[in-house]
């Protein structure tokens, strides 16, 4: 199989726009748990936090993590780093099992996953936006040393970040 990982930025969001999309998402919790988005059921969704494995210091309101049965999730982040308004970066985290897809390009073989997130998040009518202003990809196969944009801290067991770092120890080449 295949991971295959995908982060788009909207950077310069007016403010308000951007913290008013965050709280519609918070205020779906409830009835985004189970809903079903296509070929994707909703297993969880929560607000993540870190916890700094140097000094244990936990950061809190690190964003909204959208969990699906198959593993893939939604992460959303925001931030008022860029140089205007706010930044939105939402991360996207798939595996394909089928060979015959795994030569998809990332933004492809994430396409539906993609379109999921503009659906929770009303981004488009929330914001004006039809594209991000940056997209980074990354396909990752079994073979190869896995490089990965996750977060950590604060998850259950049985999350999808629980289940790719099985993935991860399971498919990183020994030295």
């Amino acid at each position: 199989g295949r991971n295959v990982y995908s982060r788009h930025d909207y950077e310069g969001l007016p403010t308000e726009a951007a913290n008013a999309l965050m709280q519609h998402v918070h205020a779906s919790f409830a009835t985004l748990q189970g809903a079903q988005f296509g070929n994707y059921k909703v297993q969880f969704c929560d607000d993540f936090s870190y916890t700094d494995p140097v000094d244990g210091s936990v950061s809190t309101g690190q964003g909204v993590r959208i969990g699906f049965a198959d593993g893939s999730r939604i992460v959303l982040r925001l931030s008022g780093t860029g140089t205007e308004g706010a930044t939105l970066r939402i991360y996207l985290e798939a595996f394909e099992p089928e060979v015959a897809k795994q030569h998809l390009d990332a933004q492809d073989a994430l396409a539906e996953l993609i379109g999921i997130a503009l659906q929770i998040t009303q981004l488009r009518e929330r914001t004006g936006r039809t594209e991000p202003t940056d997209s980074t990809l990354r396909t990752q196969s079994s073979a190869s040393t896995t490089a990965v944009l996750t977060v950590s801290g604060g998850r259950p067991p049985d999350s999808p970040d629980a289940m790719s770092a099985r993935i991860r120890k399971k498919f990183t080449p020994a030295t």
